[in-house]
């Protein structure tokens, strides 16, 4: 149903946001998108073209129209929302061209849902690969793509002043984690 007005084949990888403003929850997922709406990077990988779609509910028994959550232009999946404080939201993103990409990346707003954009800075934030303890001080460059090739499902907890983020490193059959202080 989410999908009904939009020319599909899938709907996966559902995720929950709690926008508090709002009082209602944002349920963010993946689909392929209109083949006549591919764009040039689209068309350079091998695993399709998707993007991140979004509805909004109080109750879970009605929602709203579907609308696109974020479009870097290029094939994206499993968009996670994280409120890193009043007015600055984060959704971390599989970029899933491949090959040579198929890794995460930010991209931030004041809004929850939306619009989302990188940072103006790009060299605002340390070395990306950073692995949880070995670094206390650093922090990790969320302007640029981070994690290793092929991974996804990110999910993110903030403990302390930091923030953890979890991924699946599905080729390698495990998981994974970096660390950023929030900017």
């Amino acid at each position: 149903v989410v999908m009904d007005k939009i020319p599909t084949n899938n709907v996966w990888a559902p995720e929950i946001f709690y926008d508090d403003t709002r009082r209602q929850f944002m349920v963010v997922f993946s689909s392929c998108i209109d083949p006549d709406s591919r764009t040039a990077a689209d068309l350079q990988g091998t695993n399709g073209c998707h993007r991140s779609y979004y509805v909004t509910t109080k109750d879970f028994k009605t929602f709203s129209e579907t609308k696109k959550f974020y479009d870097p232009g290029f094939n994206s999946i499993d968009a996670f929302v994280l409120k890193n404080g009043k007015n600055n939201y984060v959704t971390i993103i599989k970029d899933n061209r491949k090959p040579g990409y198929s890794d995460l990346f930010c991209a931030f707003s004041d809004d929850p849902e939306g619009p989302y954009a990188p940072l103006a800075d790009p060299n605002a934030y340390s070395d990306p690969s950073i692995a949880p303890g070995t670094n206390p001080g650093d922090s990790l460059k969320l302007q640029g793509h981070f994690g290793p090739e092929y991974c996804e499902g990110p999910c993110a907890v903030k403990i302390g002043d930091e923030w953890y983020i979890y991924y699946d490193v599905y080729r390698q059959t495990r998981y994974g984690a970096v660390r950023t202080k929030a900017p």
